[in-house]
């Protein structure tokens, strides 16, 4: 199977050539998201959408319901960019990309570097300092 995966890289960027669902060519019990799959810039957002899209698929399957709704890559990919917690720059999603200075970034990410929003997408619940020094005692 490895050698047959080998075969599903796409030579303009090392990356697995997928479908319109996210499986991998000619494999559709075979998902690809992250940096892996070929349509999409390498971003954690997109990663995230990318995953939410394959769980629901896959359940949809499961159901062995009929399935049409393709995955929809991002045209105007964004990018906020911190450089330590007083400057930044941003891109916005826009046709041809619209960069600002650095108070978006600031604004979005500098104080806390969306530590927060990223533990909140993925469940992470937060222990109370209490918490941690009695489990550690």
């Amino acid at each position: 199977m490895a050698s047959d995966l080998a075969n599903k890289i796409d030579p303009q960027n090392d990356r697995l050539k997928i479908n319109n669902y996210l499986q991998v060519e000619e494999y559709t019990n075979i998902f690809a998201v992250g940096d892996i799959p070929n349509k999409e810039d390498k971003m954690a957002y997109f990663a995230g959408n990318q995953a939410e899209y394959v769980i629901s698929l896959i359940r949809i399957i499961e159901e062995k319901k009929l399935h049409s709704k393709q995955y929809q890559a991002s045209q105007y990919p964004s990018m906020l960019v911190t450089v330590g917690r007083k400057s930044g720059v941003s891109q916005l999603l826009t046709e041809g990309g619209f960069i600002i200075g650095d108070a978006l970034a600031k604004f979005l990410k500098s104080k806390e570097f969306m530590k927060a929003s990223t533990r909140s997408m993925s469940n992470y619940k937060t222990q109370s300092s209490d918490e941690v020094h009695q489990r550690n005692t």
